[in-house]
C-alpha cells in the first residue's frame, strides 16, 4: 500500500515541480518535510523555507510554527545541497530581530559559527550571512558572537577566491565592529589585510560593506594606528571618489574619523582633493562629513597652505551661503583658518 499523501502536500508537491508561488499557509506542511528521513523532501522543504523567508513578513512566522530546530537539523546533513539550502532559510530568518535570541538559544552560535567553516563556499556565504544579520544592531549578539569564537572564521572567509563570501564576511565584521569592546579584538585577529583588499573590489556591495568595517573600526582611538599604518587614508580617499553615495558616506566617514589624529597624513597621502570634491555633493550628509574632514585638517597649520593650493577658498564660500546652517559654521572656521595663511587675499 502506498504512503498516504494530504490534499495540501500534494498541492505542495504540484508547485513546486511547477515552479508555482507557495505562501506562508505551507510553512507547516513544510517543516514536517525537513523533520522526515526523505533527503529529496528536506531539500525541498529546506529551498522553499529560505524562499519564503526573504520576505520580512513571513520570518517571525517561520519560526513561531516550528521551524528552527529542524532547520538546525538539516545544517549537519550529509547533503551539501540540503546544507546549503538550510544555511541560507536560517541566515533570512536571522533578519527578524525578535528571531535572533531565538536561533542563539535553540541551535547555539557555536554550531553556527561552525558553519562558517564548512568546505563548501556557498554554506561558507549563508554562514556569514548569518553571523552579520544575527549581530546587526543587536549589541548583546555583537559581544557573544566575539565571546563564541567568530573572528578567526571571518577574517578566514574575508581572505576566500569568492566575492560573495568575502562581501558577507565584510558585512558580519563591520556590524560586530560596531561594538567599542570587539573593534581592538578585530584588528588583533589580523582582519584589517583582509578588509582593506575587500574596499578595493570591484564590486560595490563588497566596497560599502568593507569600508563600513573599516570606519566603524576607526571609531576606537586605539584601533586607528594600524588602520592608518596599512594605508588606510588612500583607500578612504578612494571609496570617497565612488559613484555611489552608501560607499561615498563610509569612505568620508572613515576620513572623518581619522582626521583629527592624522591630519597631516591626509595631506600626505592626497585626501584633500577628493574630500573638496565631496563639498559640491547634492547628497548633505556627505557634504558635512567632508567639511568637518577639512576643518580638521586645516587646524593643523602646516596644511592650510594645501588646501590653497587646491583652491578650497572658492567652493568653501559658497557653502557659507547655504541654507544650512551645519555647512555655514564649519565652512567659515576652514576659511577663518585658511585666512591666517592668507588664503582669501591671493584668492580674491
Amino acid at each position: 500500500m502506498g504512503k498516504c499523501v494530504s490534499k495540501e502536500a500534494s498541492e505542495l508537491s504540484d508547485l513546486l515541480d511547477n515552479n508555482g508561488e507557495i505562501d506562508i499557509k505551507h510553512v507547516q506542511t513544510l517543516v514536517k518535510w525537513a523533520r522526515s528521513g526523505d533527503a529529496e523532501q528536506q531539500c525541498r522543504a529546506a529551498r522553499a523555507l529560505a524562499k519564503l523567508a526573504e520576505l520580512d513578513e513571513n520570518q517571525v512566522l517561520i519560526v513561531d510554527k516550528g521551524a528552527l530546530k529542524p532547520l538546525g537539523d538539516l545544517l549537519g546533513s550529509a547533503s551539501v545541497d540540503i546544507q546549503r539550502a538550510a544555511a541560507a532559510a536560517l541566515a533570512n530568518l536571522a533578519l527578524a530581530e525578535p528571531n535572533q535570541m531565538k536561533i542563539a538559544d535553540e541551535l547555539g552560535l557555536e554550531n553556527i559559527i561552525m558553519l562558517a567553516q564548512s568546505p563548501d563556499l556557498q554554506v561558507q556565504q549563508h554562514a556569514a550571512g548569518a553571523i552579520a544579520n544575527l549581530a546587526y544592531e543587536n549589541s548583546e549578539m555583537e559581544a557573544k558572537m566575539v565571546e563564541k569564537g567568530a573572528l578567526p572564521p571571518l577574517v578566514t572567509l574575508g581572505k576566500s577566491s569568492s566575492q560573495e563570501v568575502g562581501c558577507e564576511a565584510a558585512a558580519a565584521l563591520a556590524n560586530l565592529a560596531r561594538n567599542p569592546d570587539n573593534r581592538m579584538k578585530i584588528v588583533d585577529e589580523n582582519a584589517l589585510e583582509p578588509l582593506l583588499h575587500l574596499a578595493m573590489s570591484p564590486h560595490i556591495e563588497t566596497q560599502r560593506q568593507a569600508g563600513r568595517a573599516l570606519s566603524n573600526l576607526c571609531l576606537s582611538e586605539e584601533t586607528r594606528p594600524a588602520i592608518v599604518q596599512r594605508g588606510a587614508i588612500k583607500i578612504f580617499a578612494d571609496l570617497s571618489s565612488s559613484p555611489l553615495n552608501e560607499v561615498v558616506r563610509h569612505g568620508v566617514t572613515g576620513l572623518v574619523n581619522l582626521s583629527k589624529d592624522y591630519s597631516a597624513k591626509m595631506v600626505e597621502d592626497g585626501a584633500v582633493g577628493p574630500l573638496l570634491g565631496l563639498l559640491k555633493s547634492q547628497n548633505e550628509e556627505v557634504q558635512i562629513l567632508a567639511v568637518q574632514t577639512l576643518a580638521n585638517i586645516s587646524d593643523l597649520e602646516a596644511n592650510r597652505s594645501h588646501l590653497i593650493h587646491h583652491n578650497a577658498v572658492p567652493v568653501l564660500i559658497s557653502l557659507t551661503r547655504t541654507d544650512n546652517q551645519d555647512l555655514h559654521t564649519i565652512a567659515t572656521h576652514v576659511l577663518t583658518n585658511v585666512a591666517s595663511a592668507g588664503g582669501l587675499s591671493q584668492s580674491c
